[in-house]
């Protein structure tokens, strides 16, 4: 994906781009990206894809990410090679959400406070739309 902002501006809230607006454009990718493969294949790999992104952000290795996701962990190493700017900008997004906690609350949330708060939130999230 390409964007005409950066990771910083997103992760300040310069720009609004949110978690939806990700995964919007991820999929968008996979279906211009994948055209001969049917609905259902799209969908499965478009989730492999942000499933993947995601755990490398949180720091789980090729190997994990593979065993968790039921893939060859080299297939893991070729997605996440692919998508480095992707990952770095669902980082930013992550980010800013902490920043936004920390802005709502004053700053009164701890940083394992808001922690907790934003992985709430985030399995919320996946859990609306099924990742």
């Amino acid at each position: 994906m390409e964007w005409d902002f950066t990771t910083s501006q997103v992760s300040i809230g310069e720009v609004d781009y949110k978690l939806e607006d990700f995964l919007r454009d991820l999929r968008v990718e996979t279906d211009t990206n994948f055209p001969k493969y049917n609905d259902e294949q799209k969908e499965r790999l478009f989730k492999l894809f942000y499933g993947v992104m995601y755990f490398k952000f949180n720091g789980h290795d090729g190997k994990e990410i593979g065993k968790t996701f039921n893939v060859d962990p080299e297939f893991v190493e070729i997605i996440v090679n692919e998508n480095k700017a992707n990952i770095e900008m669902l980082g930013a997004i992550i980010m800013n959400v902490f920043l936004k906690n920390l802005q709502d609350t004053n700053g009164m949330l701890s940083d394992a406070e808001n922690l907790c708060l934003m992985n709430a939130g985030l399995r919320r999230f996946h859990t609306q739309h099924n990742l």
